[in-house]
């Protein structure tokens, strides 16, 4: 199944062109490190193949004017550009392309992107470089994801992810830390890996850190079939790193309980990053950066999130909503949910954020729906065949509706239009950055696995050397 299929459909452009998607196929990033300029350089090879003509888009966190890019060995001009009913920007190729394979080289400084917090530390020996993640809405209106610091496609996108990575003149030891644990290096401070080619731009766990600083843990995970599978936990000294035997022993349980559920494992390994009591976590593909708390909620999600991936944020509230389900115990519920005030999905096929509404509206629906087809096994019978038929896929919102139907043998279109696309309760189309301080602090309370950060507070957390 092409991934276009899951694709927003195109739109005309500010200058009154056709901004077209594409479907990546492979793209390799060397990154180089320089601890003497502080300097870190990124070149990037893209191979997409484009169903229809157009100007392509992409992802990449940064002014265009500091890019530069070459489109089948010719140089071509960066712009951005807004999709219909967002704020977020996209990146386009100012060059009309016809259908067929295409070969992208773009070259930009990693210390030029806008995310915050920064995924860049300097000191005079070493560097640290985190690409932390997130899909809800915080200080922008975008996800943050590998486009916030890659070239990258959007979410309903996956392709095949290399890297080299080198750092020059550090003096520490430096370590790089992907989904599967420790990299081996090829030679000291040089890496060469790959991330499978079912990842979407929301599953890679990129850290090159210095290891003076953590405490590293390895242990295994043993499921009752037998099989074998390494769990890697490591966390700063002094601190929530000296509990990396309690996350362990967390972890486990988390596994043995949610294989019972829903299957085996479906990566070889899991990689956890701890972090202090009330941060929250944020879920990759087997791998997370998670207070204790939340261990249980992000390995659910290298089920539902990051292994069946939603194809936009539309969808995303689909893996919030199970996973805080099964926070709650997959509780059963006769009561009538509370619809969210603008529902669960937006309107807009190209959002790239999930609506905080899913941690509870999202849940309560679940918990209704649960409820409403007890007789046929309920919703996780429903969620194990979902999960075989669909894992390293995309889903959209009306694929899983259907889904739905299917399984229960019934038609779900009034109790989706009024709980998830919000049809007669109260209509909104997208994407102000949240700013108003009682809106935060009303909507961390609603997303406990999430709370919301300062760029600063993320920064101090993520880099505590």
């Amino acid at each position: 199944m092409s991934d276009l299929l899951y694709a927003p459909p195109p739109f005309d452009g500010s200058e009154g062109t056709r901004i077209i998607f594409v479907d990546f196929l492979s793209a390799h990033y060397d990154i180089t490190f320089h601890t003497s300029t502080k300097t870190a350089a990124v070149r990037s090879e893209i191979v997409f193949r484009s169903e229809d003509t157009g100007w392509p888009a992409f992802e990449l966190n940064i002014r265009p004017h500091k890019v530069s890019a070459h489109l089948n060995g010719e140089k071509v001009t960066c712009d951005s550009d807004w999709a219909p009913g967002t704020k977020a920007p996209l990146m386009v190729l100012k060059q009309e392309i016809s259908p067929g394979l295409h070969r992208l080289t773009v070259r930009h400084q990693l210390e030029d992107v806008e995310t915050k917090p920064h995924p860049i530390r300097w000191d005079e020996k070493s560097v640290g470089c985190i690409f932390h993640m997130s899909d809800i809405f915080e200080e922008e209106a975008t996800n943050r994801f590998l486009g916030s610091y890659l070239p990258s496609n959007f979410e309903f996108d996956h392709f095949k992810i290399s890297m080299h990575v080198e750092v020059f003149g550090g003096s520490r030891e430096h370590t790089l830390i992907s989904n599967t644990g420790k990299v081996s290096a090829s030679s000291p401070d040089v890496w060469d890996f790959e991330y499978p080619a079912h990842f979407t731009t929301s599953f890679p766990w990129f850290h090159l850190l210095p290891a003076e600083p953590y405490k590293f843990l390895n242990g295994l995970y043993e499921t009752e079939g037998g099989r074998q599978f390494p769990i890697y936990i490591y966390g700063e000294k002094g601190s929530f790193g000296d509990r990396l035997e309690d996350f362990f022993d967390g972890a486990k349980r988390s596994l043995k309980e949610l294989e019972v559920r829903f299957g085996p494992f479906p990566y070889p390994a899991v990689t956890i990053l701890t972090m202090p009591d009330g941060w929250g976590g944020m879920e990759h593909a087997g791998a997370t950066a998670t207070d204790f708390a939340s261990i249980r909620h992000e390995l659910d999600h290298c089920y539902f999130a990051r292994c069946i991936a939603p194809a936009s944020g539309s969808a995303g509230w689909i893996d919030e909503a199970i996973a805080s389900w099964g926070d709650e115990g997959y509780s059963r519920s006769a009561d009538e949910p509370k619809p969210a005030l603008s529902g669960l999905a937006f309107d807009s096929p190209y959002a790239r954020i999930t609506k905080v509404a899913a941690y509870s509206s999202g849940r309560e629906f679940l918990t209704f729906l649960d409820n409403r087809t007890t007789n046929e096994g309920g919703l996780e019978a429903f969620l194990r065949m979902y999960f075989e038929r669909k894992r390293y896929q995309s889903i959209s919102v009306n694929e899983f509706k259907a889904m739905l139907e299917g399984f229960f043998g019934n038609r779900l279109d009034a109790e989706f239009d009024k709980y998830v696309f919000g049809r007669g309760v109260y209509h909104e189309i997208v994407t102000e950055p949240i700013s108003d301080e009682a809106t935060l602090t009303t909507t961390t309370a609603k997303c406990p696995h999430r709370p919301f950060h300062s760029a600063e507070q993320l920064r101090q957390q993520l880099f505590p050397y």
